[in-house]
This record gives C-alpha cells, sequence and structure tokens, in this order.
C-alpha cells in the first residue's frame, strides 16, 4: 500500500501561494519602512530595483499559478479524478492566487512609475538650473 502522494498541479499550486505570501511579505516590509522612517526611504534607485524584483516574483508567482490552473481545469474536464469538488477548490485557490499575483503587479507598475517620473523631474530641474547658471 502506497502513501498518499501530492499531485503536481497542487504542488504548483503551493508554489504560486508560497510565493504570493512572499509578495505580501515584501509589500508589508515597504509599508513598515516607510511608517518607521518617512516616505522618502522608498525612494531611490535601490528601491527601484527592490521593487523590479518584486515583480520578478510576481511573475513568476502567476506564470506558477496559469500552470496549475490549466492542469486543474484539464483534470476537470477529463474528469480523472474521483474528488471533483477538491479539484475545484484548488482551481479556485488558484484564480485567487493569480487575481492576489496581478493586483500586486499592477500596484509595483505604478509605484515603479510615480519613481521614475519624480526622477525625470529632477533630471530635468537639474538641466534646466545648469542652463540658467553664469557662465564665468
Amino acid at each position: 500500500m502506497q502513501g498518499a502522494g501530492v499531485q503536481s498541479t497542487t504542488a504548483l499550486l503551493l508554489v504560486g501561494v508560497a510565493l504570493s505570501g512572499y509578495s505580501a511579505y515584501l509589500s508589508y516590509s515597504y509599508l513598515a519602512q516607510a511608517n518607521r522612517s518617512g516616505l522618502d526611504v522608498l525612494q531611490g534607485w535601490r528601491q527601484l530595483k527592490l521593487f523590479y524584483d518584486h515583480m520578478i516574483v510576481n511573475f513568476v508567482g502567476a506564470g506558477v499559478t496559469i500552470l496549475a490552473l490549466q492542469a486543474e481545469v484539464g483534470a476537470i474536464l477529463l474528469g480523472g479524478t474521483k474528488s471533483g469538488l477538491a479539484v475545484v477548490a484548488l482551481a479556485q485557490a488558484s484564480a485567487n492566487t493569480l487575481l492576489a499575483h496581478l493586483v500586486s503587479i499592477v500596484f509595483l507598475t505604478f509605484m515603479i512609475r510615480k519613481i521614475t517620473v519624480a526622477y525625470q523631474h529632477v533630471l530635468e530641474w537639474g538641466e534646466n538650473l545648469a542652463k540658467n547658471l553664469p557662465r564665468y
């Protein structure tokens, strides 16, 4: 008699959920850091790189979750599982995890855009200042 094993779709979903949890932890750390040190701490090229790394975590998590969702829907359509309710519950969990990753990507894109626009304004201000300084 063999022991109960974890199906590959469940393992993929667990990876997606773990990446979603890590993404939530990163978001919380940004918020806690901003509350401790002020919003200025979220500016800078270092923070911009952290946002890009965070976005990669979300893209990988979304990709893994999509794979799990496709496998689960395939299992539902083929009817190859004995417990249909469990597969439907896993499909719903995959959809929720995918939605969480996509929402995180949207907000990260917004934050990255705000930072880059602010740096563009600083760059333009510096260029205008250099043009208006008297030359000796």
